[in-house]
């Protein structure tokens, strides 16, 4: 056995803990990882203007669960961190026809949906 000064033990010490701690910190990382993926969009009326705060409905066809967003003041929408899949995504609004949609998101891509929705005749 090599006898190491206490100095040169304590290093050999310090770098064989730190090197521990990068595995798992890169296992744990490994490990955690979700395939992902995010959709945005903007809610337009017929004549291409914005339709703030529109209400929409996110949902996963294969698995069925829905979400439910409202679109920023400027029409648009942005919902990240999805399950990759095919999805069917319903604006609605008041004093319009509600409009959907169906997008197919990939792992780790960003999908783009706008839907354009028309004054409803019921006003």
């Amino acid at each position: 056995m090599v006898a190491y000064a206490p100095e040169k033990r304590q290093k050999i010490l310090q770098r064989s803990l730190l090197a521990a701690v990068l595995s798992l910190s890169a296992i744990y990382q490994c490990v955690g990882q979700v395939p992902e993926a995010t959709i945005s969009g903007a809610i337009t009326s017929a004549a291409g203007a914005a339709i703030p705060n529109a209400i929409l409905s996110v949902k996963n066809l294969a698995t069925r669960k829905t979400e439910s967003i409202t679109a920023s003041p400027d029409g648009t929408y942005a919902l990240m961190n999805l399950v990759p899949g095919k999805y069917e995504i319903t604006a609605s609004a008041t004093g319009f026809t509600a409009a959907s949609t169906t997008v197919t998101l990939e792992e780790g891509r960003w999908s783009k949906a706008d839907s354009v929705m028309y004054m409803d005749d019921y006003q």
